[in-house]
């Protein structure tokens, strides 16, 4: 025995421990040859059977040393495939919830580390994922949307075709289509809003009270009602002219569709004032449409409008009232400069000077605007000779 063997003893010992590829740093293998040169100097002049000991000793801790540079712990990644063939199967997430897959069903639930992603190729999903904090969101995965969910109520449809639906029963989902902007879809909302896909009685009924929150069939939103039979085809109202496209309009606006007839009363107004020049009859109907819609899709346009009417039935106070409110709330609204020259217009009139128009006039022509910036312009000319 000598220490040519004991070398090559060592050297096969740690070829092996070198091929489980373990990546120990160099320095770390540095100090643990240099401590084993040092004890084999001082064994040197033992007897060879101690030698050979120490030899095997080295050998094995070198490859120990190894072992331990190998065994890091890292994360692992789960997965968990959920699926349902001819009916539908509850399948608990081990902590993170519990779903409902209807029948055929095909979807993947994947753990890394502290991320949860649930992708659905095919089929529907009724699922109730316990709260998560919002830093660890569970993602969820169709062909049509990716979604963030921290703790709801939901059920996710993805179709044969590639479209996707999800409808929220409790919570909320942030729901991001693919080449979209992401939104919030609350309890009682679908996305797509056209979506008719909701769970059956039976998928309520197998995720059970504990997990829906309090959800029921109806909590995840209204599908769309099918439109009845349209009736036979009227003339429409923008085909006809005068007095007969008003009364086709107040017709309209006599039904139960308020956005129709908001825009309706709105349109008969028009008309009125600027087809057939009665200011009068159509101040009493944009009158009458603000009254009724007095938070309505077109209420800055009816006032504006009233404006118009009173300025053209020189109204003049009940028409400086009406711009003051306007710019109050629209200090930069859409008609704000083309209020403040109808306003310089009035006191101009008013005043027999300019003494208060030039400040409107300059705050009108700050943005000018086809077709009154020409006399804006005229009318400030005119206050500065």
């Amino acid at each position: 025995m000598n220490g040519a063997w004991e070398d090559s003893a060592a050297r096969e010992v740690t070829k092996r421990a070198a091929r489980l590829n373990a990546n120990a740093p160099a320095g770390s293998r540095a100090r643990v040859w240099q401590k084993l040169e040092a004890r084999r100097s001082r064994l040197r002049d033992q007897p060879a059977r101690r030698r050979l000991g120490w030899a095997m000793f080295a050998a094995g801790a070198a490859c120990a040393a190894a072992i331990a540079f190998f065994a890091v712990p890292r994360s692992r990644s789960t997965e968990l495939t959920i699926q349902a063939s001819a009916e539908a199967a509850t399948i608990d997430l081990a902590g993170d919830g519990r779903v409902v897959a209807g029948p055929g069903t095909l979807a993947r639930l994947t753990r890394q580390g502290g991320n949860v992603t649930l992708v659905v190729e095919h089929g529907s999903l009724l699922a109730h994922i316990k709260p998560r904090g919002k830093d660890a969101p569970l993602v969820i995965e169709t062909p049509a949307y990716r979604a963030r969910v921290v703790g709801t109520v939901f059920r996710v449809v993805a179709h044969e075709d590639a479209s996707a639906s999800i409808a929220v029963g409790h919570g909320a989902v942030e729901v991001t289509p693919r080449g979209g902007t992401t939104r919030l879809v609350r309890a009682g909302e679908r996305w797509p809003a056209t979506s008719t896909d909701a769970p059956s009685a039976d998928e309520i009924a197998r995720l059970g009270a504990a997990d829906l929150e309090g959800a029921g069939i109806g909590s995840f939103g209204a599908a769309p009602v099918a439109a009845p039979a349209a009736p036979a085809r009227q003339p429409s109202c923008d085909a006809l002219h005068g007095e007969r496209a008003i009364d086709c309009w107040l017709g309209i606006a006599d039904g139960a569709d308020a956005l129709r007839a908001e825009s309706a009363l709105y349109q008969a107004g028009w008309i009125r004032m600027h087809e057939l020049g009665d200011p009068a009859f159509a101040l009493g109907i944009w009158e009458r449409q603000r009254s009724r819609f007095p938070r309505g899709v077109l209420h800055d346009e009816a006032q504006t409008s009233i404006i118009d009417a009173l300025v053209a039935l020189h109204r003049t106070r009940a028409a400086e009232a009406e711009i003051a409110d306007y710019l109050r709330a629209h200090p930069t609204g859409l008609r704000s400069a083309e209020m403040h020259f109808v306003r310089g217009t009035l006191l101009r009139n008013e005043d027999r000077s300019c003494r208060r128009a030039a400040h409107e006039l300059e705050l009108a022509l700050a943005h000018p605007a086809a077709p009154w910036a020409a006399s804006a312009r005229r009318a400030r000319a005119d206050c500065r000779r």
